[in-house]
């Protein structure tokens, strides 16, 4: 089925062949915008596939952090973190990647290998945006919370 497997070597070529555009991308939070915008057209595509599950919770953690980012809401974060999981949705984004994702399943297969494989590498960064937006989250209940007499 795949002529090659893939390796971190494989990734980090691939990534290296997007510098410019990631560059491009964290320089111009407005191409930024547009860019998480065709990401996110692209992401409702598939969110109901339930073999993708694993994709479809990472690429949605990705946008909410460079979300976030964009916005100002959360800056804890490395710029090596942003360019990667930038690199990985310009991976996700590309029709013509390892697998061409016009085959049904199987062209997703490999963007689920690769961005898992990216989370993988930053996953302590995840986790800490994860901890920040759940106490976030909370505590603005708290502040919007109603009191019912």
């Amino acid at each position: 089925m795949f002529k090659k497997k893939y390796s971190g070597s494989d990734i980090n070529k691939y990534m290296s062949a997007h510098k410019k555009e990631i560059n491009s991308l964290y320089s111009d939070k407005k191409k930024m915008t547009g860019f998480i915008g065709k990401v996110t057209n692209k992401f409702n595509k598939i969110r109901t596939i339930k073999q993708l599950a694993v994709l479809v919770f990472e690429v949605k953690t990705i946008i909410s952090i460079l979300k976030d980012w964009i916005n100002g809401n959360y800056r804890d974060i490395s710029k090596k973190t942003i360019f990667v999981l930038t690199g990985a949705l310009i991976y996700f984004l590309s029709p013509f990647d390892f697998v061409f994702d016009g085959i049904p399943l199987l062209g997703y297969i490999d963007d689920m290998v690769v961005i898992s494989y990216i989370f993988k590498q930053v996953f302590y960064e995840i986790e800490k945006y994860k901890n920040w937006k759940s106490e976030t989250f909370y505590e603005n209940d708290i502040l919007n919370a109603e009191v019912v007499e």
